[in-house]
């Protein structure tokens, strides 16, 4: 293990470095590297720098794949990227029937949506907004899929 130590009011850390964490994702997903990075949208060579298994060791992982990590594993992007929180999100969130055509007028936010701004105000600004762009462009192709469905759904072929 490539930990390193923080040391805290006389306490030690142990902390877990990229490589190991990355390193127990494929362990417990039985993912080979190259599976690893097509799900995070890299190379598998990415994936073996994450590992220190190349000439040129990245000691950090962005967002995004870590993400991507997230959604086909079940281990927290957080504790992938930062080594913080827990490893594993306790619940995989299953995609809403559409909301209605009022839904924008009639609809308070719910506490997870309010969890959610919450959580991106602690981000920089310049994450703030490719996570809202990001969130927009889903929420389109969202309506897209819905509104063809629909449309097949009533044989307007």
């Amino acid at each position: 293990m490539n930990a390193s130590a923080l040391s805290t009011d006389g306490g030690l850390i142990l902390l877990m470095s990229l490589a190991d964490r990355i390193q127990e994702v494929l362990d417990a997903s039985k993912l080979s590297v190259a599976e690893l990075a097509k799900e995070a949208g890299v190379t598998p060579s990415a994936v073996y720098q994450w590992l220190g298994k190349s000439s040129k060791e990245i000691k950090t992982i962005q967002l995004r794949p870590a993400l991507l990590i997230e959604r086909k594993t079940g281990f927290s992007a957080l504790w992938i990227s930062a080594g913080e929180g827990p490893k594993r999100i306790e619940a995989r969130i299953a995609v809403p029937p559409p909301p209605p055509a009022d839904f924008a007028d009639s609809q308070k936010p719910s506490e997870s949506e309010w969890d959610m701004l919450r959580d991106m105000r602690v981000l920089p600004q310049q994450e703030r907004e490719a996570l809202a762009r990001e969130l927009h462009n889903k929420a389109d192709l969202f309506r897209a899929y819905t509104t063809e469905v629909l449309r097949k759904a009533k044989g307007e072929a």
